[in-house]
């Protein structure tokens, strides 16, 4: 397995939209089920890997907080509808 880091064909010969260096990602929009015209071709953007991570990053960084968070619910024993507590076994690794 190669140490280089992957670059897909689709952005070779591509640049960055921003810069103009060569392009190493590819961002694309997602067409939401209600779209009027959802059989359209998504809109597309070539850029390299520094306009990449300024344009993903913040929101890389606050998915992280959101779930490193104390979430009352996700440490809450879970109880049966009589009260009793439901023990987990633990799967082995």
């Amino acid at each position: 397995m190669s140490a280089e880091k992957f670059i897909s064909g689709t952005c070779k010969g591509e640049k960055c939209t921003i810069c103009k260096k060569p392009a190493t990602k590819k961002l694309g929009e997602e067409i939401a089920h209600d779209d009027p015209n959802p059989i359209r071709h998504n809109l597309t953007a070539y850029v390299c890997d520094d306009h990449f991570d300024m344009i993903v990053r913040p929101y890389v960084k606050k998915s992280n907080q959101l779930q490193n968070k104390d979430i009352k619910h996700a440490t809450t024993p879970r109880k049966r509808w009589n009260g009793e507590p439901i023990k987990r076994t633990k799967y082995p690794r």
